[in-house]
């Protein structure tokens, strides 16, 4: 991950060190105090520049992320040109910020391609909103099958924590519900919808619940198949109603016009 913070600190650093050992004894206190008191300021203020840092020079495309974009994410597709360049560089920004990590036997780096595809989501559901990172959610965690947590001792294949910012996906699940679209509900979006939930909970006051029959009747989804395939005895429907008006947009906003107008007023503001 690229720190602006860490870069401007090194040479102070260095300057420390010099000052430390070949400084005059009598000046020492006041030039050594100079170095390790903008080393201060840096660690305090640490997030702010480097997310200056990071709007002011993202890190480069990937130009097989943008193939993959363009051939399997059609909500990327859909973007006007101008809009498809703010998607990539927050796309880039997004993956460099946030830690990425296998779970399990396979544990290690997570390869750009798999980052893209998981980050994807949630820079399309924050599209419109300023804080491009989603709150304090810096960890993404993938096993390759369902997993079981402390929080959740059973298998299931996504969980949101919100106490300590981490998101869990199954990457069998996750590939799955890109692929296929028709046939598996889309993990990724309804677990960043639990981070939106969390995050702008007060404006999620709609009655979802009494709406949920009819939107599962028109995507071709039962609450058994959600629910097998989340690995949960019950829906949030919430996040539910949110995943479907990302994964299904068209279906969702000609089946629930009026639900879908308040879910704009929320991610398009």
């Amino acid at each position: 991950m690229h720190s602006l913070s860490k870069i401007l600190s090194f040479p102070l650093i260095i300057l420390a060190i010099l000052i430390y050992f070949w400084g005059s004894k009598d000046s020492l206190s006041v030039w050594f105090a100079l170095p390790v008191l903008l080393l201060v300021v840096l660690y305090v203020f640490q997030g702010p520049i480097d997310y200056w840092g990071m709007m002011h020079f993202p890190p480069k495309f990937d130009s097989k992320i943008l193939e993959w974009l363009n051939g399997n994410f059609p909500p990327f597709a859909a973007l006007s040109n101008d809009s498809q360049e703010i998607f990539k560089k927050r796309l880039m920004i997004y993956m460099d910020s946030r830690l990425f990590q296998t779970v399990g036997a396979e544990m290690g780096e997570v390869p750009a391609d798999i980052k893209a595809m998981v980050a994807a989501h949630g820079i399309m559901m924050g599209f419109y909103k300023d804080d491009i990172l989603i709150g304090d959610f810096d960890r993404i965690y993938l096993y390759k099958h369902p997993f079981p947590t402390p929080d959740k001792p059973y298998l299931h294949t996504v969980e949101t924590n919100t106490e300590d910012g981490v998101f869990i996906f199954s990457l069998e699940q996750a590939i799955n519900c890109v692929v296929r679209p028709d046939m598996f509900y889309n993990i990724l979006y309804h677990g960043y919808a639990l981070a939106f939930i969390y995050l702008y909970n007060d404006k999620f006051s709609a009655d979802f619940e009494n709406y949920t029959q009819e939107i599962l009747a028109a995507t071709g989804f039962t609450k058994e198949i959600i629910c097998t395939q989340l690995g949960e005895s019950e829906i949030d429907h919430k996040a539910l109603h949110i995943a479907f008006y990302f994964s299904h947009h068209d279906v969702y906003s000609s089946t629930l016009p009026e639900l879908s107008k308040f879910l704009d007023g929320i991610f398009k503001n």
